[in-house]
């Protein structure tokens, strides 16, 4: 594995933790797919799954994931507090890592894990041909618990292309944002109920604008 100096992780990881503040943290993100007809997942970003992003082991079993985030928020970080993972992907992991701080509006495709990896155990993949995050269900959302630089076609199957992703707080009933679209699927999603009732009335207006007079949003 190449060895980076630690100081420039730490820099990597606290100004990829304010991305992830900003972007994922404390929010559920849908993302919409076609397949014969619209599906999609409902995910969770919580502060405790950035550390499961990064790659690196703490080495302080009193640091816990959520404390470990705010030290990254609060430029923190020593290099003391970790160690890279004997696994050797934690380089792969960290170049990357900025990318997926965006997923929410970058995230092209979806796609089942093909068991390809041993040590992966994720059960869905999002992301495009430069990075992907996993995730795995828990209880009715699914959680991120790995970052990988991979393509994601070569890791899975049955992937499908994603047409529509939306966000919204974690504590909000109705997804509120419209963080990207494709412009070309937005009858199919409004005339799916099912996505329709998740989504602020406002917002269902807005789409139901774009299919009556071709507008995008």
């Amino acid at each position: 594995m190449i060895k980076i100096d630690k100081r420039n992780i730490i820099k990597e990881l606290c100004y990829c933790a304010r991305l992830y503040e900003k972007n994922l943290s404390n929010k559920n993100i849908m993302f919409i797919y076609k397949d014969e007809k619209v599906k999609y997942i409902e995910t969770k970003f919580t502060k405790s799954n950035f550390l499961h992003l990064t790659g690196i082991t703490i080495l302080n079993q009193k640091l816990s994931a959520n404390m470990f985030y705010n030290q990254c928020l609060k430029n923190r970080v020593e290099e003391k507090m970790f160690c890279y993972r004997k696994d050797g992907n934690t380089i792969k992991k960290m170049s990357v890592l900025a990318m997926l701080m965006n997923i929410h509006k970058n995230a092209k495709m979806i796609g089942d894990y093909d068991g390809n990896k041993i040590f992966l155990y994720s059960n869905k993949l999002i992301g495009n041909v430069n990075s992907c995050l996993g995730f795995i269900p828990k209880n009715n959302y699914y959680i991120c618990n790995t970052s990988l630089k991979e393509d994601i076609r070569n890791i899975t199957y049955n992937h499908r292309k994603i047409i529509c992703i939306l966000s919204k707080k974690i504590q909000e009933k109705y997804y509120n944002e419209i963080t990207y679209i494709n412009s070309q699927y937005r009858e199919d999603i409004y005339y799916t109920k099912e996505i329709m009732d998740k989504i602020v009335e406002e917002k269902r207006e807005k789409f139901g604008y774009c299919v009556k007079d071709g507008n995008d949003i």
